[in-house]
Parts: C-alpha cells; sequence; structure tokens
C-alpha cells in the first residue's frame, strides 16, 4: 500500500481534478515548468543593439522536457522601415534634436527610401534618405568633425542630419521640405 501512495503522488501532484457540469470527473495535467525572466541583448544587421526581456519555460523533469514542447513567444521581427526609424530616433535624442521632425524629412525628402537619388540636381545629383549633395554632406561633415562618415552610407547620413539639426542647419539647407512640413504645402516661386 506505501508504495501505491509514493507512485500516485507525482500523478496527483501535477494532475488538478475537475467536475464538468454532467458530473464527469476528469484529470487536467498542470503545467510542468517554471518560468524564468530572462534578459538578451540583440544586434541587428545593421549594428543597432538593444535588449529584449523574454519569459522562458524551464521544465522540471527531463520526462516533461523530453515528450513536450513548449513554444515561447517572441517579438515580431522588425521591418527595415521601423529599424530606420529607430536609428533616426536613436541618434535625434544623442544630438537632442526633434526624432519626429527629423522622420518627416526624411519621408519629404526621400519617402524614407535611402537609395533615392535625384539626378536632375546641378551638382551632380542628390542622395539618400535626406537628399544630400555630395558637396554639402563632404562640407557638413567637415564641419561636425566626422571624417569616418560615408555619403550613400544611411546611417551616416542619419547621423551627420542629427548634427546638423543641432547645429541649425535646418531649415536652410532643407528649405522646401522645411516649408511643406512647417504649412502643408510648397513654397510659391
Amino acid at each position: 500500500m506505501i508504495l501505491l501512495c509514493l507512485l500516485a503522488i507525482p500523478f496527483f501532484g501535477y494532475a488538478k481534478e475537475y467536475i464538468t457540469p454532467s458530473g464527469i470527473k476528469i484529470f487536467i495535467e498542470e503545467p510542468q515548468v517554471e518560468w524564468k525572466l530572462s534578459t538578451k541583448e540583440y544586434t541587428l544587421p545593421s549594428g543597432l543593439r538593444y535588449v529584449v526581456e523574454e519569459l522562458v519555460a524551464i521544465p522540471r523533469s527531463l520526462k516533461y522536457a523530453a515528450n513536450n514542447f513548449i513554444p515561447i513567444a517572441k517579438a515580431a521581427e522588425m521591418t527595415f522601415l521601423d529599424e530606420l526609424k529607430l536609428w533616426i530616433k536613436s541618434f535625434a535624442e544623442q544630438f537632442k534634436v526633434d526624432g519626429e521632425l527629423m522622420i518627416k524629412l526624411a519621408q519629404c525628402e526621400s519617402g524614407l527610401n535611402p537609395e533615392a537619388f535625384n539626378p536632375k540636381d546641378p551638382q551632380g545629383g542628390a542622395y539618400g534618405l535626406f537628399q544630400y549633395l555630395r558637396p554639402t554632406f563632404e562640407k557638413f561633415k567637415k564641419e561636425a568633425n566626422m571624417p569616418e562618415l560615408e555619403y550613400k552610407s544611411w546611417q551616416d547620413q542619419i547621423k551627420l542630419t542629427a548634427w546638423a539639426f543641432a547645429n541649425k542647419k535646418y531649415p536652410p539647407h532643407w528649405l522646401n521640405c522645411a516649408h511643406f512640413i512647417k504649412y502643408g504645402e510648397w513654397p510659391k516661386k
């Protein structure tokens, strides 16, 4: 009898008895896991790092772990557009400027397309999120003392634009879009 009781303890310890409205007794197995909060650091392909907290299920027994799979909820993948906006907000915060205004400027200038190119400009075309002319980009990076910045790098354009905002280069260097953002219409010519 003692042996029988010892064998029954694990079963009743992990299952709960329920009575249905019709009077039938059923046993529903209790979860065999413990939950732990885990913090992980991730790096996006662009190099931006972020920290995520996730709830991790830890099996209470090896038998349970081998016979059952517990799915772990994960956050949705970040879209490239979300990543662009995150970069803009991050550099805006670093330079203490308005990130939402920078996003509106990028939307106006390029439709948030980091490879946008306007060949009509007489100085060789405007390129990138903020439609930089190469001479303007080179002038700003020299003034900012950031010689490592690359003209065709969208990350570098974001960093330089945040610097430009902090140094009162906006709106003068983006006059048409600045007017459109402020008044909702293009400047009269």
